[in-house]
């Protein structure tokens, strides 16, 4: 994970409850964030990195330890997609000016941002885009979960 964004709770820490991918489902709709939200914008920033945290925490139990069902693949495949489009909102609703104050108290920057979005954006080509070249995988695998599977 980028410093800043994703360097404070272990995905393998998070204990997940029975409805893992609702759960996830309603932390990034909470993360969702647009110029009218009430609260600072990096607020919205730590909840989406939060969002991302319990994502992959359940993304681990319910892909990785475990073998997928269609519906969790399915539900993978739509949040990832979420994330994804929230990171795209936050990234275009401030300004590099604006965006770049964050460092000073915060540790964020645009640059953060952007590879936490890139690396949902390879998560979802590795699980449900087309086939990959194995060395690619490989490479996005130990990237993203630490080992290549």
């Amino acid at each position: 994970m980028p410093p800043g964004i994703g360097a404070v709770i272990d995905p393998a820490m998070i204990r997940v409850e029975p409805d893992e991918w609702v759960a996830a489902y309603q932390f990034i709709v909470e993360s969702k964030w647009t110029k009218q939200t009430p609260e600072p914008f990096v607020i919205a920033i730590f909840k989406w990195d939060a969002a991302i945290r319990l994502f992959r925490a359940v993304e681990t139990q319910r892909l990785i330890a475990a073998e997928p069902t269609p519906e969790d693949l399915k539900m993978h495949e739509a949040l990832l997609h979420s994330l994804i489009s929230t990171g795209l909102i936050l990234e275009l609703s401030t300004s590099d000016q604006e965006l770049e104050s964050l460092v000073i108290g915060h540790e964020i920057s645009r640059q953060n941002l952007i590879a936490s979005i890139q690396e949902l954006k390879d998560t979802l080509s590795m699980w449900h885009g087309p086939e990959v070249d194995p060395n690619r995988k490989a490479e996005l695998e130990k990237a993203i979960f630490g080992v290549a599977t």
